[in-house]
């Protein structure tokens, strides 16, 4: 063995030895790989059946040997499954659908064109092309993944032998029976040789001994037992409820717990349970321990099913269930959103009604105040004038007299008409837009038509109507007027034109004349157009003013509006 072995400082091992049909000979090591004795040369030759990469993943590691019905060799590798032929040289590793990577210690083959493959990731039963047919792991009941060894007996079950045991498996049913060093083994590892005879006897090898038996002879437990609860706890504290009724959970009931028992007594602490709860796992959870904890459940109705399985793994007839109804806290229940929801919507209506009746109390102070001007300071002003054109009637030829009346009478009809624009203003019958284009164009043909001049209006289509806060219409109106008194004074103009548009919530108005027009780099700049630019300041605005000699000047004011109906 020493000479075919030539890895330095390995302690070599031949963990597998197979006589084919042929009578060749051929070993698998714990590093070195496969090897086939060659009777001529009368020494074993190395056969590659796999890359240096496989090799260095676990393949160097053989297991088992198996050659089936077609003479192709059968290799188990901590890198997997192989499949050699002896006769072309090729061979190919099975690969498991999502499992690409696996170790397999042993394997064996089961009825028709199939086998099982016990790998560090649970027995899997697949065909003879790796297509994976069934799985069975911690998932099924097996308390480890670890299969280190299986083989079918004659009446076609599984016995697999685990680093937690013996275990057979029943087919096609997926009945679970354990065995261990109180049944008799001799250890609970079963990791060594593990071989079935002819005759259907099994031999298990171990470090200290060995066992063997015919498994049709094996006695078994076929009383199935009776699983019971014995207790319930609630937050640690022991609670009962009705039998036949559901076990109601109220709020801040975060914690339950469940004791049964498995009413079997032959060996009672190899009993298994497993339980289900409705509603919240999707699967069976398998375990030895005949208790259950669930925490922080969401509310709603759920079921308990318990069962249980004897020494030998028979399983009861009957489950136990238990109703459990969580009453979810109250933030949690399906009419919370829809109560939040008719608070927000009982909310909005208040304050919707609030700020109606307050614009309403608003509007009827600026009736009164509007009607008390109109009547008081109106009458009041047009009295001052009245009587100073009365006195100068009066002191006709009286120059310095008449000079003072005069002044009097020209102060009252300017406050007088600031008045009106105020009483106009504050006066809630005039917050539209168009009664603001109404006014503008009224304003303009009464002081244009007095000096000869041309007052065009021009509205663009879609100019659609719009609400004005007190601000906003006090403002644009006084930009247009003074930009009126402009154009009057000082641009020797023939024509005036007013153009009003509105896009995208944008109100533009833009006064334009054909006069001479200046240069604004060079030209002094007065109080009027620092008062239309704050103006238009006041109300988010922007104000552009654009003029050349001989040009004609034009003042563009760009103001946000809001939406139809709105309170601007």
């Amino acid at each position: 063995m020493a000479d075919f072995l030539q890895t330095p400082k390995v302690n070599h091992k031949v963990l597998a030895l197979l006589e084919d049909r042929e009578g060749n000979i051929w070993a698998g090591c714990n590093y070195e790989g496969l090897f086939r004795y060659d009777s001529v040369k009368e020494t074993f030759v190395k056969i590659p059946f796999c890359d240096s990469l496989a090799h260095a993943q676990g393949a160097g590691r053989i297991t088992r040997l198996h050659e089936d019905e077609l003479g192709q060799i059968w290799i188990a590798t901590f890198n997997g499954i192989y499949r050699y032929q002896p006769a072309t040289g090729e061979s190919r590793r099975i690969i498991l659908e999502n499992l690409p990577h696996y170790a397999s210690e042993d394997f064996c083959t089961g009825k028709g064109e199939t086998m099982w493959l016990g790998t560090h990731n649970g027995l899997f039963q697949v065909d003879l092309k790796g297509r994976v047919l069934a799985i069975y792991d911690t998932k099924r009941g097996f308390p480890s993944n670890q299969i280190h060894r299986v083989r079918q007996d004659l009446n076609g079950n599984l016995w697999i032998g685990t680093n937690r045991g013996l275990y057979r498996l029943r087919l096609p049913d997926g009945q679970l029976l354990h065995f261990d060093r109180r049944d008799g083994l001799v250890a609970n590892v079963v990791s060594g040789g593990f071989e079935r005879m002819p005759n259907g006897e099994i031999f298990i090898g171990a470090g200290k001994g060995f066992n063997y038996f015919f498994p049709e002879k094996v006695p078994l437990n076929a009383c199935a037992p009776k699983v019971v609860l014995n207790s319930v706890q609630v937050m640690n504290q022991k609670r009962r409820f009705p039998e036949g009724q559901a076990l109601v959970l109220r709020p801040g009931e975060d914690v339950v717990s469940f004791e049964f028992a498995a009413l079997n007594y032959s060996q009672p602490e190899k009993n298994r349970y497993a339980y289900r709860l409705e509603g919240f796992d999707e699967e069976w959870t398998f375990t030895t321990q005949p208790i259950v904890i669930y925490t922080n459940l969401d509310g709603g109705d759920y079921t308990l099913e318990v069962r249980a399985a004897n020494n030998d793994g028979i399983w009861s007839e009957n489950t136990l269930c238990i109703p459990m109804r969580i009453i979810p806290p109250f933030h949690q229940t399906w009419y919370f959103p829809a109560l939040l929801a008719l608070t927000v919507l009982l909310a909005g209506l208040l304050l919707a009604a609030y700020r109606r009746s307050q614009r309403q109390a608003l509007e009827l102070i600026r009736n009164r105040i509007a009607r008390d001007l109109h009547d008081d300071m109106g009458s009041t002003l047009s009295s001052i004038r009245f009587f100073s054109e009365y006195a100068r009637s009066k002191v006709a030829g009286q120059e310095e007299v008449d000079s003072v009346l005069q002044r009097i009478s020209s102060s009252a009809a300017l406050l007088s008409e600031s008045m009106q624009d105020i009483i106009w203003t504050i006066n809630t019958r005039h917050d539209q837009l168009e009664d603001l284009v109404t006014r503008m164009r009224s304003f303009g043909i009464r002081m244009m038509e007095a000096r000869q001049i041309d007052f065009v209006v021009r509205v663009s289509d879609g100019f659609r109507p719009a609400r004005l806060n007190i601000s906003q219409r006090r403002n644009i109106y006084l930009v247009f007027k003074e930009a009126i008194n402009n154009a009057i004074k000082y641009s020797d103009c023939s024509r005036v034109t007013l153009f009003l548009t509105i896009r995208s919530g944008h109100l533009k108005m833009i006064i334009e004349d054909n006069g001479k027009g200046f240069d604004p780099n060079h030209a002094e700049q007065g109080n009027g157009m620092e008062n239309m630019e704050q103006r238009a300041t006041e109300i988010g605005g922007t104000l552009q003013l654009r003029s050349r000699p001989g040009k004609g000047t034009c003042v563009e004011l760009t103001a946000r509006l809001g939406k139809k109906g709105k309170w601007i």
